[in-house]
């Protein structure tokens, strides 16, 4: 026969994390990428990495330099030659100042500048053992040496690999002070011959600043993890009852001009509350709940709204008026995702379009600004959670679009945990599981058995010597059940014949039961008759009678034929045994 249990018993339950990476303990468990742009290009300046319990998305920009060199383009000293780019056409002297000015930054006002230096396209052909060629700076206050040539061991030649000199030290770091900038070579003679000369092809001031640019680049970690016991009740267009609707590929949707309805009802799990209402697909429809218990009409929802009554089964309702809807969901415990972290660095040179995002599968759950200091994220999440038992990818990712003056800036993303509220975990005291009772036959007036449950049976939580035993009997006219130990005794009744059933029952200790039941036949066997009260010896006188009493039973009939084998002896109307010796 086949068994049934009675209902499992919840023993209590407990919230359980759905992400249990994102305490970040495990690096192997976050898959993390960089990509600039809007290609899927390597990030030259962004990155992640999990480390010392956190996730951590570092934006480290260097500075973006450009530099660029003026030309003077007038001579006091009427020096032209030394004007303009380097060309091979120089001026020379042996004494009197070669002096240049005329810088042109026209355009640049605006950038920061990083440094600055003297570009000089010069040669003094032979050694300085007694004259010497200086380089001044003038404009910038008092006049300033840039450089002094002396005593040299040979010639110092720089025509077409120029010199280059800085000046932060001499020179106000301004704009409109650089386009004033002046300078004169001084060959300046010792005695009365001349060591050399000094050739001047070209002077330049070279500034190095901080060029403005923009771009973006994207860092995310990504988190898979399959099985995951969602903390939802998901319905299919064939779950509830529907009424003018058709099921089609895409769901539900109305079979005519009129609004078709969809009825479901969704049950509250053990120790839990329910919490969001979800209705998924494409046109107009109405959602309406009604929670049992409660007095009144149905009350209209949003998708995505909490239910109210809790801890209530609810009626569910979508009138449908056009469109498709593709199915619904009711979260449980309203799951949510929190996360907390903080950003760090300098955030100047970033565009309010950076940001920090947080998806789970397809749906984007929720996007921050990317601003100084700690943040908490904690939004509703039950709409994109898998359905039960299946494959949930969490991700982070944060967008650093700069749009700077040029200078260097570190910014990070420190993502100090994830976690998903509304798991729950039920602990449950199940059943007793035990083997199926086989159909029994007996003969009658044959041996019981003994059938051990506690081989035949188990507990998730009670040992099987401990599991109690009953067993009740159909007819006890024709089969006794009873129980010995763990074992369950089947005796059919003596001189007994018939059928009926024996229904086992095993119970553990919280109450849980298994029942069974098997029928039993017991087959009718002819009994021979039982003769009491005949002596083995009598002694009897030739001539003499004696009556000898003595009772004859059967337990399959009443009708009973007689018979001796001597013809002395025979049986009277009362069955008494007549002797006549002759």
């Amino acid at each position: 026969m086949v068994p049934f249990s009675a209902a499992d018993t919840v023993i209590g339950a407990e919230g359980i994390e759905l992400i249990e990476a994102g305490d970040f303990s495990d690096s192997e468990q976050w898959e993390i990428s960089a990509t600039a742009g809007f290609s899927n290009e390597q990030a030259e300046y962004s990155g992640g990495m999990v480390a010392d319990g956190e996730l951590s998305f570092t934006h480290d920009r260097p500075d973006n330099f450009e530099q660029v060199t003026s030309w003077a383009d007038y001579s006091p000293t009427l020096s032209n030659a030394t004007l303009g780019e380097p060309d091979s056409y120089y001026t020379w002297s042996k004494g009197p100042n070669i002096t240049m000015n005329g810088y042109d930054f026209s355009g640049l006002h605006g950038m920061q500048i990083a440094n600055v230096s003297v570009v000089l396209h010069f040669s003094i052909p032979n050694a300085l053992s007694q004259d010497t060629v200086r380089v001044v700076l003038q404009n910038h206050g008092s006049d300033k040496l840039v450089a002094t040539f002396s005593h040299t061991f040979g010639p110092i030649l720089r025509m077409s690999n120029p010199l280059v000199l800085p000046l932060e030290d001499l020179v106000q770091i301004d704009w409109g002070a650089l386009e004033g900038t002046q300078f004169t070579v001084d060959y300046v003679s010792q005695g009365t011959s001349d060591d050399s000369e000094v050739q001047v092809d070209a002077v330049g001031l070279r500034v190095k600043y901080h060029q403005p640019w923009y771009s973006f680049e994207t860092t995310k970690a990504v988190h898979t993890l399959n099985g995951v016991d969602s903390p939802v009740v998901d319905f299919g267009p064939y779950d509830g009852e529907i009424s003018g609707l058709s099921q089609v590929s895409c769901g539900l949707t109305p079979n005519g001009p009129g609004t078709g309805i969809w009825t479901f009802d969704v049950e509250v799990p053990p120790l839990q509350q329910l919490g969001r209402l979800h209705v998924y697909g494409t046109g107009n429809h109405t959602i309406w709940a009604l929670p049992d218990g409660v007095d009144g009409d149905y009350s209209e929802k949003q998708s995505g709204e909490l239910l109210d009554n809790p801890d209530s089964t609810q009626q569910i309702r979508i009138d449908i008026e056009d469109g498709c809807i593709s199915g619904a969901r009711v979260d449980i415990n309203d799951p949510h995702l929190v996360a907390y972290g903080a950003v760090s660095g300098e955030l100047g040179g970033l565009a309010d379009t950076s940001y920090i995002r947080f998806a789970v599968g397809s749906e984007l759950i929720a996007n921050i600004p990317m601003e100084d200091g700690a943040f908490v994220v904690d939004v509703p999440v039950g709409y994109a959670l898998p359905e039960r038992l299946g494959e949930m990818i969490a991700g982070v990712a944060a967008r650093f679009q700069w749009s700077s003056n040029g200078t260097a800036e570190t910014t990070v993303v420190h993502i100090h945990s994830i976690s998903i509220t509304g798991g729950y975990d039920v602990e449950w005291d199940l059943d007793p599981v035990c083997m199926p009772l086989e159909d029994m036959s007996f003969d009658e007036d044959d041996a019981g058995v003994h059938i051990p449950m506690d081989i035949r049976c188990a507990d998730d939580l009670t040992a099987p010597e401990d599991l109690a035993l009953s067993a009740v009997s159909g007819d006890p006219t024709v089969i006794e059940a009873t129980i010995v130990d763990q074992y369950v005794r089947i005796q059919p009744v003596r001189d007994a014949w018939g059928e009926t059933s024996v229904m086992v029952a095993v119970e553990d200790e919280r109450g849980n039961t298994w029942t069974g039941e098997m029928s039993i036949a017991v087959n009718p066997i002819e009994d021979p008759p039982v003769l009491d009260g005949l002596p083995l010896t009598v002694y009897i006188e030739l001539g003499e009678t004696m009556v000898v009493d003595i009772t004859v039973t059967d337990s399959d009939t009443q009708s009973l034929t007689l018979s001796t084998s001597r013809s002395w002896a025979t049986f009277d109307t009362a069955n008494d045994l007549i002797l006549t010796p002759v």
